[in-house]
This record gives C-alpha cells, structure tokens and sequence, in this order.
C-alpha cells in the first residue's frame, strides 16, 4: 500500500476515556505509513476493479435500486467496532448493500444515511447475507430494519454452503474461505481481507475482539471506516456473498432451506434479547473459583511446578514420579484431559498430582472461560449474554454456539445459574430422555434395544451388572454409559478404556456385552462402517437432510448418522414449537434439551407445551422428553 499526507481521525474517539484516547492516538500514529486516502462515504466499490469513489446519498441508492430491479434483492454486511450489542462500545460503524458486481458502503453513523438504509432495507424483496444473525443484530438494534420482516426475507449462504454440498465442513464455511473454494481467483474478499490484516497488524491492533478486549487495542473500533483499504475490505463481503448466493441457491432443495431458514430465525431470538447475568451470582462463583484455582495451584507447585498450566512441565513431573503416558506427535508427553482422568485415583504421587491438576484446570476453566467474560459483560456492557446459535454448526449438522458458547456450560456447580430470566419470567426446559439409544434402536431396527426402551428397561444398568457383577455402583452405570456411547461412536477398546477410565479389560466386556443384547445394533453399525469403506458418502435423514460421512474415518459413520436423526427431531420440536402462543420466545437449544423464557404466568402450561412438541416417534420407537421445574435461574441438571 501507498503512503499518504492525510489521515482523518475517526469519530470513535468519544468511547474512550480520558486515559484511553493518547494511547488511541499513538497507535493510530503508527499505521499513517501505510493507509490509504479517506473515501467520502458513501462509496461505490466495483468487482470489476478500479479505486473505490465517493458518489452522493441520492446517487448511491439509485444504484442500490437499480441492483434491487436487476437482480432481485441485495446483498447485506455490517461493519461494527467488534463488540457485542449491549457492550459500552459497540457501535454499528457502516452498512454496505449491493450485487456481485457492485456495491455501496454507506456510514451508518450518519443519520441521513442511516435513514436511507432503513428506507432500501424496507423496499427489498430479498435479502442475502453470510452468517446472517450477524448483520441483521446490529441492523435491528440500530433500528435499521425490522426484526420480523427481515428474517421473512432472508437467505444465509452458509445455510447454502452446508445444504447445496453436505461434505463440506463447517470450518470450510466462513466467508473468505468460501468464497475462495466456491469463486476461485473470482473472490476478492480474500485479498481484501488480507489488506485489511496487515493495516490492523501495522497498527497494533487485534483482529479477534472479545468482551474484555481494550478499546484502545481493537482494530475494528479504531480503525478510520473510511480508509480505503477499509470500504474496499467492506465491500468485497457483499461482492462474494451476492456471487455465493448465485453459485449455491440453484443446488439447494427449497423444502430443506425453508426448514432450515424458520430454525435459523427462531434461534437467532437469543442473540437479539439476550438472556440476563446475575450479578451477585457471577461475583459469588467468580470469588470461589478463584480462591480455589489458588489453592490448586499451590497444591501443584508443591511438586516442583512452577506453571501449573505448562503441559510439558505437567508432563515431566508425571514422568518423573512414574506415570506411563501416551506421546503426541511432537515427541512430548500427553497431558490432555482423557489421559488424566483415568490416572486420577492413582495411588501416590501420580494420582495426587493428576488430581490437582485437573483440580486447577477446572477452576481455571471456570474463571477464564465463562466468569470473567460474564463480569466483563455486567461491567462494560448491560448485562446480557447474547451468544449466536449456528443451526448448522458441526459437522454431525448438529448446533454449536458461539460468543458466548452457553452449550459448553458444566450441568453442575452452579455455573448455569448465572443466567436468569427477566423480571416477571421464567426459564422452562425439557430434555429428549435417551434419545441417541431411542434414535439408535428406530435406525438400526434392534428388537432388543427396542423391547428394552418399550418396557422401561436400563441398558447401562444391566451392562454394568453383567460386567461388574451384581453389585455395580452408580458410578459403574455412568462409566457403561459412557462406554456404551463410546461404542456407538466408533470407539475401540483402548479409546473406551481410556475414555471412560477403566481397564482395557473391563472395556472389552462393556463392547461384548453390548454386541451381545443388541447384536441387529451391532450388524447395522458393522454395516456402515464397511459401507463407507467401500465408498458410500451420505447418510439421508428421514427429514431428507443429508450428512456427508467422512471417508477417513468410517468408524464414525454411525455417529454421524444417529446424532444427525437426533438432530433432526431437535429441529421438529423447534419448528412445533414455534406454533405455540410462546413461538417467537427467547430459546437456547443445548444438544437435546430446549431452554426457554417464558412469562411467569405461562410457565407450566408453556413446560407442558414443549414437552409435547418434544414427544413423537421414529420408525415406531417412541421418542420421549421430560421437563425440569420452571425457575428463574437456569438450574443444574437433577
């Protein structure tokens, strides 16, 4: 990039304190050399090529129309500071609309543009955007569009990626590496990415904005918008979205997109409201974690570990007192959690040390991942968490979460209570009861399995009597439902036995018992696997969905297949759900549980409802749910 004599200072100056606007200046000093001259915006930024070039409001949205009359609909990104909506310094900085072959940037920080955005947004028949809950957050809360309109007119081309070619796999669909596996040398936000990169990195600033991230630091809210390597990196989003949409569209199955689309929109609720922190709690939890990760570490430096979070300092020291541990592909010990757990009850030294540093690792956990980013939020911001359900998220096609990651929380200690519902509301939830064994049995057709689940029988229990004999523990039962799961998902003996933190040899009696009760579970799970051995790629859901198998590991075949059906009657249940008089509430879906926030005066007949939009049945198995107690606070798992 050129060097250039003039560089206007952005207007987001009025976030910072007093303290924080010198160091702002000073960094912002050191990127003069190379930034680009200030587009007045708005801007027209054309693929074609050729610098981006101020044009008046009028004329920019008669080009914005014009795209609206020939294409059919408009392209839409957002540019923010980086921030989560309710955070002090969030900010919607610009707004781009257009095609696949121009489009406009415009400043949202201007009223009168602003307006004419809302005014283009409202007109359009059709809107597109990647990652869509992204953009139509930050438009809705600067009041740009209108929530429900706006999702009626929505299409998401990551929800066309993962349905136009189901083997490709969700960290193959943010948009530049799309864009650049779909377009080829035709994508230009790769390049404008990069530019984009190296303005930030020539400045000091981070890419990856979080809750606590310094103001002065963040190169999403420093950075000047109208910087031409700016509106150039602004509107190659929108170039390769519209190109994307055009790509994918025709190779997706409208049925299956409208599905996916009215789950999308009823999950994405969450990150527009949000859900309440308690203060109280999160400071309470905050202080006690704390003070036990203290204690941990001490207990860990005792045997001469000065940094209890240093793998190869863990890895030596359990060397040392005699622990046997796997080696990773680097030539250094194995540390990881799988490897510890089963050595936690280890007489001595090793079984002492294992269990403190699991003990700091947990509190460590505890405090970096959820605690201090929910302070952060409480303190800097308005007290929500509003983390983005991707609908699509893993590549079983289960969701995942996001920003914060609220399916990640421990169903013990307390931690989910840290989230509560608004005054006058409640928090309802249900869970599927087994439903991976219920899913397991209806695709499989295993009489047994089936009989089992029809009379109320438990398998885990039954297992872990014929293995461990008639006096089995509880503790018994969940290391054979571990193991059961284990083997269904394509784990051998060693894996299990590992996993689960037993011998080998109990291990191999938990697999042998299982083939034998249910040997038609077995034959069908045999039967996978050796079909994508032998070539076969795609498991259809009775939904018609389809998950790609992966060719390098066919063991995992039957995973994919069972948690995708489970996914899918997740999916039902939403899509029911939403035709209760509850249908546009506040929901969390958490791997087979649905969690909802509901008006106090509703919340057992809404518990009701969500259980039985929950409840159905698959190729004559009975899928069954079960609701907690209403509360105010998301409580622990019974």
């Amino acid at each position: 990039m050129s060097a250039t004599a003039t560089v206007v200072a952005p207007p987001e100056e009025g976030l910072f304190s007093a303290a924080d606007v010198p160091v702002a200046r000073s960094r912002r000093a050191r990127v003069v050399g190379c930034t680009q001259s200030v587009v007045v915006l708005p801007a027209l930024v054309e693929r074609a090529g050729g610098p981006p070039r101020g044009v008046s409001l009028e004329r920019a949205c008669d080009l914005v129309r014009g795209v609206v009359g020939s294409w059919g609909g408009l392209a839409v990104d957002v540019e923010t500071t980086g921030y989560p909506v309710g955070h002090r310094w969030w900010g919607l900085r610009t707004v781009q609309l257009g095609d696949a072959q121009a489009a406009v940037v415009f400043d949202a920080t201007d009223a009168e543009q602003a307006q004419a955005v809302r005014v283009l947004l409202a007109e359009t028949p059709r809107l597109f955007a990647h990652s869509a809950v992204a953009d139509l957050v930050p438009l809705a809360h600067a009041g740009l569009i209108d929530w429900a309109p706006a999702w009626e007119r929505m299409v998401d081309t990551v929800l066309l990626a993962r349905l136009a070619d189901p083997s490709r796999s969700t960290t193959q669909c943010g948009l530049k590496q799309l864009a650049t596996a779909v377009l080829g040398s035709e994508a230009v936000s790769p390049a404008a990415d990069r530019a984009r990169a190296e303005v930030f990195a020539s400045a000091g600033w981070v890419s990856n904005t979080h809750v606590g991230t310094p103001v002065t630091t963040s190169g999403w809210a420093q950075v000047h918008p109208g910087w031409v390597t700016m509106v150039r990196y602004a509107a190659a989003d929108v170039l390769d979205t519209a190109a994307l949409a055009d790509r994918l569209l025709p190779g997706c199955e409208p049925v299956l997109l409208a599905r996916e689309h009215t789950v999308q929109a009823l999950t994405a609720r969450l990150t527009q409201v949000g859900l309440r922190l308690n203060p109280l709690h999160v400071q309470a939890l905050l202080d006690d974690h704390t003070t036990a990760r203290e204690q941990a570490r001490e207990h860990v430096r005792g045997f001469g570990i000065t940094n209890p979070g240093s793998a190869p300092q863990v890895g030596a020291a359990l060397l040392a007192a005699g622990a046997e541990l796997p080696m990773t592909p680097t030539g250094r010990a194995s540390v990881a959690a799988p490897v510890l757990e089963p050595l936690r009850d280890t007489p001595g030294v090793v079984g002492e040390l294992v269990a403190a540093v699991l003990d700091y690792r947990h509190h460590d956990t505890a405090i970096t991942t959820f605690l201090t980013p929910y302070q952060h939020l409480i303190t800097c911001g308005d007290g929500r968490v509003r983390p983005t359900v991707y609908t699509l998220g893993t590549d079983t096609g289960r969701m995942s979460c996001v920003r914060p990651n609220l399916q990640q929380l421990s169903r013990q200690g307390g931690i989910r209570a840290c989230l509560t519902a608004d005054p006058g509301h409640l928090l309802v939830s249900a869970d599927f009861t087994g439903v991976e064994l219920r899913v397991a049995a209806a695709l499989s057709g295993d009489t047994t399995l089936r009989r089992m689940i029809t009379e109320g029988v438990d398998i885990h229990w039954l297992i872990a009597r014929q293995v461990f004999g008639p006096t089995a523990t509880k503790a018994d039962r969940y290391a054979v439902k571990r193991g059961v799961f284990g083997r269904l998902y394509g784990g051998g003996v060693p894996t299990l036995a590992a996993q689960v933190g037993c011998t080998r040899a109990a291990a191999a009696a938990m697999v042998a018992t299982l083939d034998e009760m249910t040997p038609q579970l077995s034959s069908w799970a045999a039967g996978l696997r050796h079909a994508v051995s032998a070539g076969r790629r795609e498991f259809r859901t009775y939904s018609g969905a389809i998950v790609h198998l992966p060719a390098a590991f066919p063991h995992k075949a039957p995973n994919y297949a069972i948690q995708r059906t489970a996914r899918e009657l997740l999916v039902d249940a939403l899509l029911r759900w939403k035709m209760t008089p509850w249908g546009d509430a506040v929901l969390l879906p958490v791997h087979d549980e649905i969690l909802v926030m509901v008006p106090e005066t509703d919340a057992v007949a809404a518990s009701e409802a969500l259980v039985a939009c929950m409840e159905t049945e698959l190729n004559g198995v009975p899928i069954l749910a079960q609701a907690s107690e209403p509360s105010y606070a998301w409580a622990d798992a019974a």
